[in-house]
């Protein structure tokens, strides 16, 4: 789950909303990881992964404190222990019960985390008008462009050195962009202190990615 446009995202924000509610044997599943590991997981899909169909548990927690406790140091794999024990916990519960039908044979567990994902559709939901009025609005004839991808939003100078000149007003921007975003934040998770803007240039833009968004945001 990484856009705001995954079924796992959207089946999740309806459970947050009330609108949805867990079904077993997942929501046994789910108050185990919460007691055993001291964790918020709102959500549990089963699926099978190609390409041989092997069944996985994704475990979508809703804070990202909760999903990196399930992460290595390396900041890219899952603890291989944890990620065991729920499976296993998994499989317990379908043998004690002989109504659930599901495969588990070489089943495996993956994490992903509700509110990173939701910070990304808060950015994503601010109107094009609405960046042009900001801009509008900070009239500074040194700032070209302001653009944003998922959840990264980027103020464009014309030069390098206009930027570099410019990062004494990186506090007042970012307040005036945090405005703007807020109202977007819908389960209030962005705060002064995890949001910030970056800074770049028209110029870098053009010398180093060809006046390429794509290649910019790749």
């Amino acid at each position: 789950m990484i856009s705001p446009s995954d079924f796992e995202y959207k089946n999740t924000k309806l459970i947050l909303k009330g609108k949805k509610k867990l079904e077993e044997p997942f929501i046994n599943l789910s108050k185990w990881i919460n007691e055993v590991y001291s964790v918020n997981s709102v959500n549990i899909i089963y699926d099978k992964v190609i390409p041989n169909d092997r069944p996985r548990l994704q475990v979508i927690l809703e804070h990202e404190k909760d999903y990196l406790f399930f992460k290595l140091k390396d900041g890219y794999n899952f603890n291989e222990v944890l990620q065991s024990e729920i499976s296993g916990k998994f499989i317990e519960i379908i043998n004690n019960n002989k109504s659930y039908k599901f495969e588990t044979n070489s089943i495996f567990t993956i994490f992903s985390c509700f509110e990173s994902v939701a910070k990304k559709e808060s950015n994503m939901s601010i109107k094009e008008y609405e960046i042009k009025k900001l801009l509008l609005d900070i009239n500074n004839p040194d700032l070209w462009h302001i653009d944003k991808c998922f959840g990264a939003t980027v103020f464009f100078f014309y030069t390098n050195l206009q930027k570099e000149k410019s990062f004494t007003l990186k506090n007042i921007y970012t307040e005036k962009y945090f405005n703007l975003l807020k109202k977007y934040d819908e389960f209030d998770y962005i705060t002064k202190n995890n949001f910030s803007i970056d800074f770049d240039s028209k110029e870098n833009f053009e010398k180093n990615f060809h006046s390429n968004w794509f290649t910019y945001w790749r």
